[in-house]
């Protein structure tokens, strides 16, 4: 009894993630037996994302943790494979991940916000990754569960404006701007699930500060250009059309801009009206370029 009983037939061991990012031994059947019960497709690329993730740092023990967890919420992601290469992308790009890891952590909820969006849009996954400051600054409360307001945003793009020495400064910081921003509203779109009617007003504010910031700069490089021209910006125009003017764009919207100038410009002006419709019209060709450099 004590050689052939069922008691003598050794137990199958219990393994998990855990287990897997931090042994060696384990035989491959069980690794994508494990993997695969977590939704993995592709068992062998997901074994090696772990992998990946866990030589890089230094708190092995708490990366083990936070995989178990992971690995669970990843399993209800709409697809764990790309969820789990994207995450691993991130922990590559940030260099050491122990920060990371460890604001994981200690806040899970951001970590179950950043595999949504690494399952859902590899747009977005490839904004966070290339600019990983980002994650943390948009999943702060402050920003995640209160609809924006025009202050905030005026505010900040002002800064930037004010901030740059030069043009290119300017543009990368400016498509920088959009990007966070654009981020911040997908994620309480897909991970809080705010309101339609809410992340279309946010679109569209978005676009009308942007529209009236990078305006306003090419007034003061123009005036640096013409000198005297304050007459002429403000009997100057813009009308939003469409979605824009709607207020209901959407991500992919195109905006529809109108402009208009006072007659009186020409009567008031020591400029032509030659020169009038030449310098409004190098300002909208400005507007144009300064908005399609994404």
């Amino acid at each position: 009894e004590k050689y052939i009983s069922r008691e003598a037939i050794p137990a199958q061991s219990i393994v998990n993630i855990a287990d897997l990012v931090l042994a060696r031994d384990i035989p491959d059947d069980l690794k994508e037996d494990i993997l695969k019960k977590k939704g993995f497709r592709d068992s062998k690329k997901a074994y090696k994302n772990l992998m990946r993730i866990i030589e890089r740092t230094h708190n092995k023990v708490g990366f083990a943790r936070l995989a178990v967890l992971a690995c669970d919420w990843i399993s209800k992601k709409s697809d764990p494979d790309r969820a789990l290469n994207n995450w691993e992308r991130f922990m590559t790009a940030v260099g050491i991940p122990d920060d990371y890891i460890n604001l994981f952590l200690a806040q899970p909820v951001r970590l179950d916000i950043l595999l949504d969006i690494f399952s859902v849009s590899q747009f977005l996954a490839d904004s966070i990754i290339r600019y990983p400051s980002y994650f943390k600054w948009v999943t702060k409360l402050k920003y995640l569960y209160v609809e924006e307001k025009r202050g905030r945003l005026e505010s900040d793009l002002v800064a930037i404006s004010n901030s740059c020495i030069d043009e290119e400064e300017w543009l990368d910081k400016l498509r920088g701007f959009k990007k966070r921003e654009i981020l911040r509203i997908a994620i309480r779109d897909v991970s809080i699930q705010a309101p339609l009617t809410s992340i279309i007003r946010e679109i569209s504010l978005l676009a009308e500060v942007m529209v009236q910031i990078v305006l306003k700069r090419i007034w003061q490089d123009l005036d640096k250009e013409y000198r005297d021209i304050d007459f002429l910006q403000d009997s100057f125009c813009i009308l939003a059309l469409g979605k824009l003017g709607a207020r209901e764009l959407n991500y992919s919207s195109d905006i529809d801009l109108l402009v208009f100038y006072h007659e009186s410009v020409l009567e008031n002006t020591k400029y032509s009206v030659s020169e009038v419709e030449n310098i409004y019209k190098k300002v909208m060709e400005k507007l144009k370029e300064k908005l399609s450099c994404y």
